[in-house]
């Protein structure tokens, strides 16, 4: 789910009424284009969730105003939960290792979601990669 959209609020209000999800317990932005990071400070306020990114995208992201890139959110972001790469966050019964993954742009972040049944999964957001078992080369 991107939060660059002004209706992914009120989705996500939607899909809890819904008994769809219970809660947003973080939220993982792969790049900095607008149509992925331009309400994700809305949705982190409203969900109290933390909002995690790659320490490669820190400059970019919480001082956007000093870059001239295109599709670039003007709204900084909190950069307190950016992650090494390397990093891992435990969350339920997955295991999240964070990497810097230029692709579509320099600045771009892949997440390895690996569960505890070692089924894994790679997401890097717009790059137009899919599931993948190991990260090569690290």
């Amino acid at each position: 789910m991107d939060a660059g959209y002004k209706k992914t609020l009120p989705e996500i209000q939607r899909m809890k009424a819904e008994g769809r999800i219970s809660s947003v317990d973080g939220i993982w932005i792969t790049h900095y284009h607008d149509d992925h990071t331009e309400h994700v400070n809305e949705v982190s306020k409203t969900s109290h969730a933390p909002v995690y990114f790659t320490k490669t995208m820190s400059e970019v992201i919480g001082n956007p105003d000093a870059f001239r890139l295109p599709c670039l959110t003007t709204l900084p972001i909190s950069t307190d939960s950016a992650k090494p790469d390397g990093a891992t966050l435990r969350w339920k019964e997955w295991q999240f290792t964070f990497w810097s993954f230029p692709g579509q742009t320099l600045y771009h972040g892949g997440l390895v979601a690996r569960r505890d049944d070692a089924q894994t999964y790679l997401f890097v957001g717009a790059a137009g990669v899919g599931k993948s078992g190991t990260r090569r080369n690290r």
